[in-house]
C-alpha cells in the first residue's frame, strides 16, 4: 500500500522535484548505518576523561582526552613532563598557558589588561607599601637587585597557602625548651606594651541597644538596605568611637576613606549617622554583589579597585576632588552655556541642596567645594577587619600620604616666599631708585621677614586628620610588612619568633564557640595527628582555655606593637602644619563584644585636628 501511495506521489510531482527526492532518499539510507555504528561505539568505549588533580580545587580536571593519551592537552606536561612546555600567567597564576604563546596571551588575557589598566592610573605606585626586611637590630632590606614581582611576593608570602604549614614546621622543630622561652617572652613583651599603650573598652553607638533598635535605626534611614544585626553592631560602634576622638568634627567637608571597603557598608552607615558627602572607597576587588554604592549615588563618591600593597592615596584624593571638576568641564556643551548659568545661580542660592545633588564618579556641574581652612581638605582613613598584613599596608598608605603632603605643602610655601621676596625686593628697589629713599637694606629684610610668614602660615592641601581600623587575621601578618618590628625587638622578639607568634595567635579564636568537650576532643585529635611524626607539638603542652588565652595575648601583642609605631611616627605626621600636635595620639580599643566576634579589636588614631587619643 505505501509502495502504491509513493508512485503515485512519484507521477503527479514534476520531474525535477521527483530528482530532489530521490536524491534525499539515497542521503538518508546511506548516513543511518553511519549513525547506528557511532551510537554502538560510544556505548561499548565510554569516553576518558583527564584524571590530573586540580590542587586548588580538590577535584580531577575531568576534561576530555584525545585518543591514546592519558591526559588532557592542559596538564599532560604537568602530570608527564611531556608535550609543549606550560608557565603560569604572570597576571593570574590559577591558570597556565603554552610557553610558545606567553606573549600573545598576555595581549587578550582579561586579568593582564585588568592589571595594565590599574598600573596607568595616578595612584598606582607597586609596592609603596610593602614595607622592608629591616628593623632594629635586624638584617637589611635587601631590596637591592631584586625585581618588583619578587618584592610583592615576599610582602603577600602570609595569604598564600602553606604559610601556617611552615610556621608551625619551625615551631615544632625548634623543641619544646625553645618554645617556653617563647611564651615567656610574649608574656614579658605584651605586659610592657600593654601598660604603654593600654586596651580601652569602649561600646559606643548604640551597638548594645538591641537587635530591634539597631533595625529600626537602620530601616529609618534606608528600608532597602541589607541589614544584619551583628555587623550592623560592629558598624554603629565603629563610628561612635571614630566621632568620640573627633574625626567626625566636620563631616561636609571631610572626605572619608574606606580602605578595604568590599560592599562599602560601612561607609552607608557613616553616610546615615553623620551625612558623610565626600566618600572614596578602596579595594583590590573591583566588582561585588549588593553593594552600597547605589545607595549612595547622592553623595561624591569615587570607588578605585587597586591593592592597598601599592596606593598613593594622595594622587587618589586629589583625583577625587579635581577630577570632578575637570569631568564637569570636558562634559561641557555649547549648547548648555546657558543652562549652567542657571543652575550655578540656583546652587549658589542654595548650598545644601547643591551637596546632596552631587553624586557618582564625576559630579554633575556644581559650584567649586568648599575646601576649608585656608583651602586644607581634611581626610579621615577607615576600615574595618582589614585582614592580616592589609592593616600594615594600610598604615603605611596613610603615613605616606601624610608626609608627601607636608613635603608638598613645603615646596608651596617656599615657592610662594621666593615669589613673594622677588616682588617686593622689585617693588622696593623700584622705589629706592625713584625717590632715592634711604634704609633700602632694612625694608628687603622687613619683606623677607613676612613672607616667611605667610609661607608659614599656609596649610596642608590634604591634612589627614585621624585613621580607624579594625583588625583581624593576625595569622596572616608578614615580616616585611609589620610596622611594629622595633617595638618587638625591643623585647628580643626578631623574626623567627614573629612567625611563631602569627602562627599562635589563630588559637584564640579555633574552636572558642564550640562546647568545651567537644572542642577538646577535638583539639587533641588534631594535635595526635600533627605530632605523630616529630612526637611533639606545642598545642600538647596547654589545654583549650591557656591555648585560646595564650592566642590572644599574641593577638593583643601584634596590635600593641602596631599602636607604639602609630603613636611614634604616624601620630605626629597627622594634623595641619603648623598647629599644634599635643593633641595627637593612639589607642587600642575594645569596640564590640567578643560573644559578637573575636576580631573585635579596634586601632585608633587621631592627629591635632582631633580630640585625641
Amino acid at each position: 500500500m505505501a509502495a502504491e501511495l509513493r508512485e503515485g506521489r512519484e507521477q503527479a510531482q514534476h520531474p525535477d522535484q521527483q530528482q530532489q527526492a530521490q536524491q534525499q532518499d539515497q542521503h538518508q539510507a546511506r548516513s543511518r548505518p553511519r549513525a547506528r555504528a557511532r551510537g554502538a561505539g560510544r556505548a561499548a568505549a565510554p569516553e576518558a576523561r583527564c584524571p590530573y588533580i586540580i590542587a586548588h580545587k580538590g577535584r580531577p580536571c575531568g576534561w576530555p582526552v584525545k585518543p591514546g593519551a592519558a591526559h588532557c592537552g592542559h596538564h599532560v606536561f604537568a602530570a608527564t613532563g611531556g608535550g609543549p612546555r606550560r608557565v603560569p600567567c604572570p597576571a593570574n597564576p590559577r591558570h597556565d598557558v603554552p610557553a610558545s604563546e606567553l606573549e600573545a596571551h598576555l595581549r587578550v588575557c582579561p586579568d593582564a589588561v585588568l592589571a595594565a589598566a590599574a598600573r596607568a592610573q595616578p595612584y598606582f605606585s607597586e609596592n609603596l607599601n610593602a614595607g622592608d626586611r629591616g628593623g632594629a637590630g635586624a638584617e637589611g632590606d635587601g631590596a637591592e637587585g631584586r625585581s618588583a614581582a619578587e618584592l610583592a611576593a615576599e610582602a603577600c608570602a602570609s595569604f598564600l597557602g602553606g604559610t601556617a604549614a611552615a610556621r608551625q614546621a619551625a615551631v615544632v622543630a625548634a623543641g619544646p625548651a625553645w618554645f617556653a622561652a617563647l611564651v615567656a617572652k610574649i608574656d614579658a613583651a605584651h605586659a610592657a606594651l600593654s601598660a604603654a599603650h593600654p586596651l580601652s573598652r569602649r561600646l559606643l553607638g548604640g551597638c548594645g541597644d538591641g537587635d530591634d533598635a539597631l533595625r529600626a535605626r537602620a530601616r529609618a534611614r534606608d528600608p532597602l538596605m541589607p541589614f544584619d544585626a551583628k555587623h550592623a553592631a560592629q558598624y554603629a560602634s565603629l563610628v561612635g568611637n571614630m566621632a568620640e576622638a573627633g574625626l567626625l568634627a566636620e563631616p561636609q567637608r571631610t572626605v572619608f576613606v574606606e580602605l578595604g571597603a568590599g560592599k562599602a557598608l560601612l561607609s552607608a552607615w557613616l553616610h546615615g549617622e553623620c551625612g558623610a558627602g565626600e566618600l572614596v572607597l578602596l579595594d583590590r576587588q573591583g566588582s561585588f554583589t549588593k553593594k552600597a554604592d547605589r545607595r549612595l549615588r547622592h553623595t561624591a563618591l569615587t570607588r578605585a579597585a587597586v591593592d592597598l600593597k601599592d596606593v598613593a592615596l594622595l594622587p587618589l584624593l586629589a583625583l577625587h576632588v579635581g577630577g570632578r571638576q575637570q569631568g564637569q568641564e570636558q562634559a561641557q556643551e555649547p549648547q548648555q552655556a546657558q543652562q549652567q548659568e542657571q543652575q550655578q545661580q540656583q546652587q549658589a542660592q542654595a548650598p545644601e541642596q547643591v551637596a546632596r545633588s552631587r553624586g557618582g564618579l564625576v559630579c554633575c556641574p556644581a559650584a567649586p567645594r568648599a575646601l576649608g581652612r585656608e583651602g586644607a581638605v581634611p581626610w579621615v582613613a577607615h576600615g574595618k577587619h582589614l585582614c592580616g598584613a592589609a592593616t600594615d599596608f594600610a598604615l603605611r598608605a596613610c603615613l605616606h600620604a601624610a608626609q608627601q603632603a607636608q613635603q608638598q605643602a613645603q615646596q608651596q610655601a617656599q615657592q610662594q616666599a621666593q615669589q613673594q621676596a622677588q616682588q617686593q625686593a622689585q617693588q622696593q628697589a623700584q622705589q629706592a631708585q625713584q625717590a632715592g629713599q634711604a634704609g633700602q637694606a632694612q625694608q628687603a629684610q622687613q619683606a623677607q621677614q613676612q613672607a616667611g610668614e605667610a609661607a608659614g602660615g599656609a596649610g596642608d592641601r590634604f591634612v589627614l586628620r585621624g585613621v580607624a581600623i579594625a583588625t583581624c587575621c593576625h595569622h596572616r601578618c608578614g615580616w616585611r610588612a609589620f610596622v611594629g618590628k622595633e617595638a618587638l625587638a625591643a623585647h628580643g622578639l626578631g623574626r623567627a619568633e614573629f612567625e611563631a607568634i602569627a602562627w599562635l595567635s589563630s588559637w584564640a579564636v579555633c574552636g572558642h564557640e564550640a562546647p568545651a568537650a567537644l572542642s577538646m576532643a577535638t583539639a587533641q585529635r588534631g594535635d595526635a595527628d600533627a605530632g605523630a611524626g616529630a612526637g611533639y607539638h606545642p598545642a600538647q603542652l596547654l589545654d583549650r582555655e591557656s591555648r585560646m588565652a595564650l592566642g590572644l595575648r599574641c593577638k593583643q601583642l601584634l596590635d600593641a606593637a602596631r599602636c607604639a609605631w602609630a603613636a611614634g611616627v604616624l601620630a605626629p605626621a597627622l594634623g595641619a602644619a603648623g598647629a599644634t600636635r599635643a593633641a595627637a595620639g593612639a589607642r587600642r580599643v575594645t569596640y564590640v563584644d567578643a560573644s559578637m566576634t573575636g576580631e573585635n579589636a579596634l586601632l585608633l588614631v587621631a592627629g591635632a585636628g582631633g580630640q585625641g587619643c
